[in-house]
């Protein structure tokens, strides 16, 4: 009980400076680990030569990427997550909105939710693409997108399931925890508007990737997510609407150069005919998340009496 009273007393603000403190402190312990590791296992010896990590043609530098990638999103995300949700909590999975399984029904919309999206987050994309930004963001822009490309380069199935696991099961599961499952609340609580801690937690979501070319939709996703979980009251359908957007990206990657599909899917919703994708996208997302709010509002109805 001792723990539990050092968080439950402290005002929203207190408990958000703490979470942001917990979070710094244990990305740098797992950074640090993170180097070690790579020092050891893929014997790169990155404290006295960094700029080696640019090196992708060492056939060592990507896996080690990888790892200290999964490594760092640990850190960042998850341990944070627990340990503030322990201090503040004696009952950690309903805290973080993980004890209520979510309905079939929203599951599948979820799904449907993040498939129906892409014209739009490709239209939002590019749009946001073509605003006006220091030099300095669209270098930083482009060197993201080459670790991108390179980390999506799959020689066969193994390489296909560690991508799945780093790039769609790790930051659905991790960033789904930090930002809904706890500055969501701790934002609404801050100002008493659920909706405002929505879009504070899309808006710190999004700013967190540090790609800010892509800030717009981005955020547009996490609030998706937000309501997801504002609505249904499960952690577990931002989760599934994460994975299935970052898993969606990796299978086409995939089937590009496996299978020869045609690149065209990765941009619908932009160019010639694009108009038309995003209108049909938008209407489906409005039809889709008034039957999610309806569904499980009316599920709720029908439990408490």
């Amino acid at each position: 009980m001792g723990q539990r009273i050092i968080l439950e007393q402290q005002s929203a603000v207190s408990k958000l400076l703490i979470l942001t403190g917990l979070a710094l402190v244990s990305i740098g312990i797992f950074s640090v680990l993170s180097i070690l590791v790579a020092t050891s296992v893929y014997q790169l010896p990155i404290l006295s030569n960094p700029g080696i990590l640019k090196d992708t043609a060492n056939p060592n530098v990507i896996p080690a990427l990888k790892m200290m990638q999964v490594m760092q999103a640990l850190g960042l995300f998850i341990v944070p997550t627990f340990i503030f949700a322990k201090l503040d909590s004696n009952k950690i999975l309903a805290y973080l909105s993980l004890s209520k399984r979510p309905l079939l029904y929203s599951f599948l919309c979820a799904v449907l939710i993040m498939l129906c999206a892409q014209p739009i987050i490709n239209w939002m994309a590019e749009l946001n693409s073509q605003m006006p930004a220091p030099a300095w963001m669209h270098e930083s822009e482009k060197e993201a997108e080459a670790i991108t490309k390179i980390f999506l380069q799959m020689n066969g199935t193994s390489d296909l399931l560690i991508n799945l696991f780093m790039i769609a099961l790790i930051p659905a599961v991790g960033e789904e925890l930090l930002f809904r499952g706890l500055f969501q609340p701790l934002f609404h609580k801050l100002t008493n508007n659920p909706h405002l801690g929505i879009w504070l937690s899309a808006i710190l979501f999004s700013a967190l990737h540090m790609q800010f070319l892509g800030f717009f939709p981005r955020m547009f996703m996490g609030a998706a997510f937000g309501y997801l979980l504002l609505w249904s009251g499960s952690l577990w359908l931002p989760m599934i609407g994460h994975f299935v957007n970052n898993a969606g990206a990796v299978f086409i990657a995939y089937m590009i150069q496996k299978n020869g599909m045609s690149q065209a899917v990765e941009t619908v919703g932009v160019g010639q005919g694009g108009t038309l994708y995003v209108l049909v996208s938008a209407a489906m997302l409005v039809v889709l998340f008034y039957v999610v709010r309806k569904y499980e509002k009316e599920h709720k109805e029908v439990s408490v009496e």
